[in-house]
């Protein structure tokens, strides 16, 4: 994972070791998880639910900090501050930055998994 900025290589290594196929089946369930969480927020936040987007917010940023995954860990972390003040336009943005962020990841993936076989 080195030069990755959207994984955090050392807790990686910590959870994996040199395991590359535990990391790789890990990373591939997170992602589906993760992705099933950004679509829960991105229906709460276009519903203007506040509690609920906020729940999932948390749950984002814990599901990707436990996978390593910086990037949408601090996206979680913003959009579980942002729904809480009800700025929904922001959360909106930062919905939109989650889909990217977790597309990002899952093409850094997909490209790591084919550079294995």
């Amino acid at each position: 994972m080195g030069s990755d900025p959207a994984f955090d290589a050392e807790r990686l290594r910590e959870l994996f070791g040199d395991d590359e196929e535990e990391l790789v089946a890990f990373l591939g369930f997170a992602l589906r998880s993760i992705r099933t969480v950004i679509e829960g927020l991105a229906s709460a936040v276009a519903r203007r639910d506040g509690g609920t987007a906020e729940r999932l917010s948390h749950e984002l940023k814990g599901a990707c900090a436990n996978a390593g995954a910086r990037a949408l860990a601090a996206l979680g972390q913003r959009l579980e501050e942002t729904v809480r003040t009800n700025s929904w336009a922001y959360a909106d943005r930062l919905v939109e930055d989650a889909w990217t962020a977790l597309d990002d990841t899952a093409s850094y993936l997909a490209e790591r998994t084919r550079g294995e076989r």
